[in-house]
């Protein structure tokens, strides 16, 4: 029997109870890009579940009276196409573009990840210049706000009580001469060596209030108040932003680590803090460059999920085919199988009826007993993006998503896209510019491909790249995929 139990409340009122009865022994569930890793490496053994991806009045930003509001469901991938974030939290857009990769974004919450906090969490520091408050709520002590630097408690630890829920992240808005900074080993699904937020307010050319926000250089993401002060009432000027990248370098206590050395955190630290200030104050140069940007700019539809939700609650709809399946592991008569999940799911059309284990992945679902064999296992901790699928019309990494989540969305794999002609060219051009090699890769490159050419037909090189970004390939150097797409995109290569 499973060490994991499974609920999915409707409304946040029932989660909040189920919480107050379950205390410790409850994890609350919704993007799962960091619980589902957490369970594969087995620093979660047991727990209840607490599916609350499905809880629409978490969902969405609210501005009232200039304070904006992120509802705790908010993806990071929703933030990046939000127009209200882009030009309000300018700083916080930034970080977002800059967030892990695409697929992982289309499932990443903001709040999920200040739930727990890493020192370098990338949606953390943008809220600490933003001086944003997190409300939580609980059936006990109701709701209450907390400042987010009282928020952080330290590495993977916030003031988050067992029986509480975050319901939202707030700040005020306005705040256009803002920018973000990550320095890391690599574009995407990197741990940032240091990452900084500036928000900057400029009055007849001086600095009036100055908010900068480091990660990876102690316990917690920290405020850089010593530096703040010295920078008010000042002109930028070169000699100015050399003292304050010194008098930062006080402010930080970073430790050495495998991805760098203490004394190169601090150097690095100056070094950046100088640049995101001349970036904050020409926001005209950084907006200029966004059609050259890393990220893929164009939002994927929510129609098709929607769609599909509505198709399989109408019982009385005919499905073209229906498969029941059994369970893949022998049924043992002394052994209690209670605790598994039924769901309803389409699968490249095909409705599917099954049971899960709680902890189970949608990409176990898809391998071992759906046998989509098309679908890849890698690493399974949401780094390689071997296993990437079509899910609720976004493009997402299979072990990050829990098969429990699955219940009424459809889901889409390499096999299912084989009679489509964009598919067909894609994987022709494979063929031709020598883009396949020991092949693992292949199928979850293809999948991302092509959603992304179904939403931009005529990306640049640069945005082929940000695209594929959360797949990784051993083989090939990654040019000949690019050269592939490029060919099928009618790009020059």
């Amino acid at each position: 029997m499973s060490s994991f139990t499974y609920r999915a409340p409707q409304t946040v009122e029932e989660t909040l109870s189920i919480l107050q009865e379950q205390g410790v022994k409850a994890r609350v569930a919704a993007g799962c890009t960091n619980i589902l890793p957490d369970i594969e490496s087995k620093k979660i053994t047991e727990c209840l579940l607490v599916d609350i991806s499905s809880l629409d009045e978490l969902k969405g930003i609210q501005v009232i009276d200039n304070k904006i509001t992120i509802g705790a469901l908010t993806t990071i991938d929703q933030l990046i196409h939000s127009e209200v974030i882009e030009e309000n939290a300018f700083v916080l857009w930034q970080a977002c573009r800059q967030f892990a990769d695409p697929l992982v974004r289309n499932r990443a919450t903001l709040c999920g990840n200040m739930a727990k906090p890493s020192p370098a969490a990338d949606g953390v520091v943008p809220l600490l210049a933003l001086e944003a408050t997190v409300t939580v709520g609980s059936l006990t002590t109701g709701r209450r706000d907390l400042p987010i630097e009282e928020f952080l408690v330290g590495p993977g630890k916030s003031a988050l009580k067992p029986d509480e829920l975050i319901l939202s992240v707030s700040f005020q808005g306005n705040n256009p001469l803002g920018s973000f900074t990550k320095f890391g080993l690599r574009k995407a699904m990197a741990i940032s060596l240091i990452n900084i937020a500036v928000v900057l307010e400029i009055k007849d050319g001086t600095i009036a209030k100055a908010r900068i926000a480091l990660g990876s250089v102690a316990p917690t993401a920290v405020r850089a108040r010593k530096t703040e002060a010295f920078l008010c009432g000042r002109e930028i000027t070169p000699e100015v932003l050399a003292q304050a990248a010194e008098l930062v370098q006080t402010e930080i206590n970073p430790i050495g680590d495998i991805r760098a050395s203490r004394e190169y955190r601090l150097l690095l630290a100056g070094v950046l803090l100088r640049r995101t200030i001349e970036a904050a104050i020409a926001p005209g140069s950084e907006l200029a460059q966004r059609e050259f940007s890393d990220d893929n700019d164009r939002a994927e539809s929510l129609q098709p999920a929607q769609a599909v939700q509505e198709d399989l609650e109408d019982e009385g709809e005919s499905i073209p085919s229906k498969v029941e399946i059994e369970s893949v592991r022998p049924i043992d008569p002394g052994v209690s199988h209670l605790n598994e999940v039924a769901i309803r799911v389409k699968v490249n059309g095909i409705e599917i009826r099954a049971s899960v284990l709680p902890e189970e992945s949608l990409l176990e679902f898809l391998r071992d007993k759906v046998r989509s064999f098309d679908v890849k296992c890698g690493c399974k901790k949401g780094d390689c993006g071997t296993c990437t699928v079509v899910f609720a019309g976004k493009t997402v990494k299979s072990c990050l998503v829990l098969a429990a989540q699955a219940h009424k969305q459809e889901i889409w794999t390499l096999k299912g896209m084989e009679n489509d002609q964009l598919m067909h060219d894609l994987q022709e051009s494979f063929a031709k510019h020598g883009a396949v090699q020991c092949g693992f890769c292949t199928p979850g490159m293809l999948v991302t491909a092509k959603s992304f050419l179904e939403q931009e037909r005529y990306p640049s090189r640069e945005q082929i790249k940000a695209a594929l970004a959360g797949n990784l390939c051993r083989c090939t150097g990654y040019k000949k995929i690019v050269d592939a797409v490029s060919a099928v995109a009618g790009t020059s290569v």
